[in-house]
């Protein structure tokens, strides 16, 4: 008489197996999206960011003020997701976040509401934000300065 596994044992075993396999894929995977999304920082992607940004001005608005510009996304395959706008002033730097998607191609005027009365203003510092799979990368290295000097207003 032969014998053979019992179907307990042999249940158990295929179970397992198909763990194994299944973390080795998931493993696989995620390195694999890490290379071709840049990993967590978002690097690689944000080197395909290209845009252009114009028509700056400003409005005093109650204690705060309104930022207005133009943004155009030059990428030809690209979305942006919107950017953080930071005013540097004598005092320190206060951000605010304008999420607006902008197709690939096309252009968009933007507002940044600051509700802070800052005085002394510097410099207005506009970096771009893309999305990653569930995630906002904002993308510094691509980050636009303008004089404030520069910027008239509205």
């Amino acid at each position: 008489m032969k014998r053979g596994v019992s179907p307990v044992i042999g249940a158990v075993i295929m179970i397992g197996l198909i763990f194994v396999i299944a973390s080795g894929y998931f493993v696989w995977t995620k390195n694999y999206s890490s290379k071709i999304w840049g990993g967590a920082s978002g690097t690689s992607s944000c080197d395909k960011v290209n845009f252009v940004l114009g028509d700056f001005c400003y409005k005093s608005v109650g204690d705060g003020k309104e930022v207005h510009f133009t943004a155009r996304n030059d990428a030809s395959d690209f979305k942006l997701q919107g950017f953080l706008i930071s005013l540097n002033y004598k005092g320190g730097t206060i951000s605010v976040s304008v999420l607006d998607e902008i197709d690939s191609q096309s252009s968009k005027k933007l507002v940044a509401e600051f509700t802070e009365n800052v005085e002394g203003i510097e410099q207005v510092r506009v970096a771009p934000k893309i999305k990653l799979i569930n995630e906002f990368v904002i993308c510094e290295e691509k980050e636009v300065i303008v004089k404030w000097a520069k910027i008239k207003e509205c």
